[in-house]
């Protein structure tokens, strides 16, 4: 028998009408993901990383959709910020670092802080499911890459108490080795680590002499964060015949009082430091707070007599003889 459409039963049309309703969803669905991983200016944050501090976290998306959306990101971003000149540190003026630690965990302050008008260094968690596209993006757009590098905490040696291949105190150099050796090989294309908490491992001069010779092996410096004040690093370090670099101020140490105005006040804080000394290193983390505290300042440290430089330019600066001794000396002594 013929079908006519104008004879069906009410019940299919019905079905017809459901079956439609799904398809459609279907294709709004596809859509939208496909022009979820193509567009740019949006937050990448993998499923697997904790949601960021301001509570924002978006589903991972397969590694390719990944490299394509990090690429849109990095063209606009590089066709709009001011390009970062190679460094080169002027003598008589006060140099200031700024470390962000904890990168790979948010996209969208990553985002803002890579339009920066000066240079920032960049210390990413070796875990982060993007690592290496963090640390390319970074180097492009003129700023500088360190590894920040999980250690246990004090009163907490779990094994992942810091996040995968922690660096613990329970572990045996051999295991410590085995686990610094996996972290370090996360990603490529840093010239620094600091820790990653670390208030335990810090303070445990054994194990850190372990810790330094690895990285100084493979020519890579290493900024104590002093998340302790028992750190016994700088015993370490005089071990391995390492110069002790470390932070100097904390920017947001305390994220539930963390605003503009307290941020700003540590950064007037660090401007002291540098004055006082020559350089000062301050570490921060991709708090919203933070970011436009240093949107803000970084506008204007260069009017007040700053030069704001990376991290690797300041070890480089460090290690440059002093022009007016007798005697070929290494800078390093500015470390004392």
């Amino acid at each position: 028998m013929k079908f006519f459409p104008e004879k069906q039963t009410v019940s299919r049309r019905v079905m017809r009408s459901v079956q439609m309703a799904v398809l459609l969803a279907l294709g709004v669905l596809v859509g939208g993901t496909i022009a979820y991983a193509i567009g740019s200016g949006v937050a990448v944050e993998s499923r697997e990383m904790a949601a960021s501090a301001d509570g924002d976290a978006a589903p991972a998306l397969p590694g390719a959709a990944r490299a394509a959306w990090f690429d849109t990101g990095s063209e606009r971003l590089m066709a709009t910020r001011r390009a970062v000149p190679a460094a080169v540190v002027a003598e008589e003026r006060p140099k200031i670092v700024i470390i962000i630690d904890d990168i790979g965990m948010n996209r969208r302050a990553f985002d803002r802080l890579v339009l920066l008008p000066e240079p920032m260094t960049f210390s990413i968690l070796p875990y982060a499911a993007d690592a290496q596209l963090y640390a390319d993006l970074a180097r492009r757009t003129g700023h500088d890459v360190m590894l920040h590098l999980p250690m246990a905490p004090a009163g907490a040696d779990g094994p992942s108490s810091a996040g995968p291949d922690t660096l613990r105190l329970a572990d045996s150099p051999a295991e410590l080795r085995r686990k610094l050796a996996l972290n370090l090989a996360k990603f490529s294309g840093y010239s620094g680590i600091n820790n990653h908490m670390g208030s335990g491992l810090t303070a445990d001069p054994f194990r850190m002499e372990i810790v330094l010779e690895r990285i100084e092996r493979d020519g890579v410096y290493f900024i104590d964060s002093v998340t302790s004040g028992a750190t016994a690093v700088e015993a370490a370090a005089g071990q391995t015949g390492m110069a002790y670099i470390h932070r100097d101020v904390f920017l947001d140490s305390d994220y539930e009082e963390v605003t503009e105005e307290t941020v700003a006040a540590q950064l007037r804080l660090l401007e002291s430091v540098a004055r006082s000394k020559g350089y000062a290193i301050g570490i921060g983390h991709p708090y919203d707070s933070t970011v436009t505290a240093l949107q803000d300042w970084a506008a204007t440290a260069g009017a007040r007599g700053f030069e704001v430089i990376t991290a690797s330019a300041l070890v480089e600066w460090l290690e440059t003889p002093v022009k007016e001794e007798a005697e070929p000396a290494r800078a390093i002594v500015r470390l004392r």
